[in-house]
Protein backbone atom coordinates (compact mmCIF):
# COMPACT_ATOMS: atom_id res chain seq x y z
CA UNK A 1 0.00 0.00 0.00
CA UNK A 2 2.82 2.78 1.24
CA UNK A 3 2.66 5.76 2.34
CA UNK A 4 0.22 8.36 1.77
CA UNK A 5 0.49 10.64 -1.31
CA UNK A 6 0.17 14.27 -2.39
CA UNK A 7 -1.99 14.36 -6.00
CA UNK A 8 -2.29 17.78 -7.36
CA UNK A 9 -5.04 18.02 -9.76
CA UNK A 10 -5.68 21.24 -12.08
CA UNK A 11 -9.10 21.47 -13.14
CA UNK A 12 -9.85 23.31 -16.71
CA UNK A 13 -12.63 25.19 -15.55
CA UNK A 14 -13.11 26.63 -11.76
CA UNK A 15 -16.94 24.92 -11.89
CA UNK A 16 -16.03 21.80 -12.24
CA UNK A 17 -13.18 22.38 -9.27
CA UNK A 18 -16.13 23.43 -7.00
CA UNK A 19 -17.80 20.89 -7.86
CA UNK A 20 -15.92 18.39 -6.83
CA UNK A 21 -15.69 19.84 -3.72
CA UNK A 22 -19.58 20.67 -2.78
CA UNK A 23 -19.40 17.05 -3.61
CA UNK A 24 -16.34 15.74 -1.36
CA UNK A 25 -18.27 18.29 1.62
CA UNK A 26 -21.65 16.60 1.20
CA UNK A 27 -19.90 12.59 1.18
CA UNK A 28 -18.19 13.76 4.50
CA UNK A 29 -15.49 10.81 4.68
CA UNK A 30 -14.50 9.82 0.98
CA UNK A 31 -13.02 6.59 0.94
CA UNK A 32 -11.25 4.59 -2.34
CA UNK A 33 -10.16 1.63 -2.11
CA UNK A 34 -10.01 1.06 1.33
CA UNK A 35 -7.93 4.75 1.02
CA UNK A 36 -8.89 7.82 3.20
CA UNK A 37 -9.37 10.99 0.72
CA UNK A 38 -8.48 14.44 1.42
CA UNK A 39 -9.59 17.31 -0.48
CA UNK A 40 -8.06 20.44 -0.03
CA UNK A 41 -9.10 24.26 -2.16
CA UNK A 42 -5.74 25.07 -3.04
CA UNK A 43 -2.55 22.65 -2.38
CA UNK A 44 0.15 24.56 -3.83
CA UNK A 45 3.90 22.77 -5.07
CA UNK A 46 5.05 25.02 -1.80
CA UNK A 47 2.79 23.64 0.32
CA UNK A 48 2.88 20.18 -0.68
CA UNK A 49 6.97 20.30 -0.37
CA UNK A 50 7.02 21.82 2.74
CA UNK A 51 4.21 19.02 3.87
CA UNK A 52 7.15 16.28 2.01
CA UNK A 53 9.64 18.10 4.27
CA UNK A 54 7.89 15.84 7.33
CA UNK A 55 8.83 12.65 5.29
CA UNK A 56 11.63 11.73 8.19
CA UNK A 57 9.74 12.66 11.26
CA UNK A 58 6.59 10.91 10.02
CA UNK A 59 9.22 7.70 9.06
CA UNK A 60 10.55 7.40 12.49
CA UNK A 61 6.88 7.63 14.25
CA UNK A 62 5.72 5.51 11.88
CA UNK A 63 8.40 2.57 13.03
CA UNK A 64 7.45 3.06 16.30
CA UNK A 65 3.96 2.13 15.48
CA UNK A 66 2.80 6.02 17.23
CA UNK A 67 -0.26 7.28 15.15
CA UNK A 68 0.15 10.77 13.78
CA UNK A 69 -1.40 12.73 11.09
CA UNK A 70 -0.05 15.46 9.20
CA UNK A 71 -2.69 18.56 9.29
CA UNK A 72 -3.55 20.83 7.16
CA UNK A 73 -1.68 23.49 5.84
CA UNK A 74 1.58 21.95 6.90
CA UNK A 75 1.65 20.74 11.01
CA UNK A 76 2.61 16.98 12.77
CA UNK A 77 0.53 16.17 14.96
CA UNK A 78 0.72 12.71 17.80
CA UNK A 79 0.54 11.98 21.51
CA UNK A 80 3.56 11.06 23.32
CA UNK A 81 3.78 10.18 27.23
CA UNK A 82 0.26 10.95 27.08
CA UNK A 83 0.87 14.41 25.59
CA UNK A 84 -0.41 15.62 22.66
CA UNK A 85 2.52 16.99 20.01
CA UNK A 86 2.33 19.77 17.63
CA UNK A 87 5.22 20.53 15.47
CA UNK A 88 4.33 23.33 12.28
CA UNK A 89 8.49 22.97 11.87
CA UNK A 90 9.94 19.68 10.24
CA UNK A 91 13.11 20.34 11.91
CA UNK A 92 11.89 21.08 15.41
CA UNK A 93 9.93 17.88 15.18
CA UNK A 94 13.43 15.72 14.15
CA UNK A 95 15.21 17.52 16.75
CA UNK A 96 12.03 16.29 19.28
CA UNK A 97 12.17 13.28 17.83
CA UNK A 98 16.36 12.46 17.98
CA UNK A 99 16.08 14.01 21.84
CA UNK A 100 13.51 11.29 22.91
CA UNK A 101 15.52 8.49 20.88
CA UNK A 102 12.89 7.50 18.82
Amino acid sequence: MGPPRTVLIRFLRSTARDKVLQAAKEKGDVQWEDRWLSFFLDLSKELAMKRKKFATAKKQLHKKNVRHTLAFPATLLFTWKGKKKIFKDNMEAERFLLEQDV
